[in-house]
């Protein structure tokens, strides 16, 4: 299943499929799209491209013109290539233009070869929150992302990770950014007010299984 081909206009979308507890593919594609002034009522976590599952590919899209997140995802070994986002976060904070978090067994995704540039944002922050906007943030301890080759030009931060481990970063791009790659952490066991909804995800899928083992 693919989206219209030929550069078709939409607002928000959603795309999940495939199976997550033998990790197979949903085989989505989502191309030659523009996604763009999405999240007008509700300004936060309205993506243009909400992500679930396993294996979705979404490549050669335009994402502009949004006050928050860009692509929202979730799940398994999902390719995010040769797409272009700007002008995004425009009023957001504590957000990144790709956006992923607090799921443990959330692993596989790759982000290469693509364009992410002018994010500026005129608004001040709220102090009683993070003040940072990233290109790509993948939140509270979940990891496993592989981004590779992409262009990061006029953006805050290009990518930060809040706590999260075993990432693969060759071969990017970064002109006028304040912060290439950003990293936080804390003691291990210090899971804060996320540990439920952490544990909550890791036991949703059978990651003691062979098949998830293996992979």
């Amino acid at each position: 299943t693919r989206s219209q081909v030929g550069y078709t206009l939409m607002s928000s979308s959603s795309w999940e499929g495939g199976n997550r507890t033998t990790l197979t593919p949903a085989g989505l594609l989502v191309e030659n799209n523009v996604f763009h002034d999405f999240g007008r009522w509700v300004y936060t976590y309205q993506a243009g491209a909400h992500v679930g599952g396993v294996g979705v590919v979404v490549r050669k899209n335009l994402f502009h013109s949004s006050y928050h997140v860009a692509l929202l995802f979730s799940g398994n070994d999902h390719l995010f290539e040769l797409n272009e986002i700007r002008n995004v976060a425009t009023i957001g904070y504590d957000t990144g233009a790709v956006y992923a978090g607090r799921d443990l067994s959330s692993r596989g995704t790759v982000i290469r070869s693509n364009f992410f540039h002018h994010m500026d944002n005129p608004s001040r922050c709220n102090e009683e929150t993070s003040c940072i906007r990233q290109a790509v943030y993948i939140d509270d301890f979940e990891g496993g992302v592989n981004v590779t080759g992409n262009i990061f030009h006029k953006v805050p931060a290009g990518f930060f990770s809040n706590c999260g481990g075993d990432f693969v970063f060759a071969n990017n791009l970064f002109v006028d950014v304040e912060v290439s790659i950003r990293q936080s952490g804390r003691r291990g066991d210090t899971f804060g007010s996320v540990a439920q909804t952490l544990f909550d995800q890791l036991h949703a899928v059978p990651f003691r299984d062979a098949t998830w083992t293996s992979h």
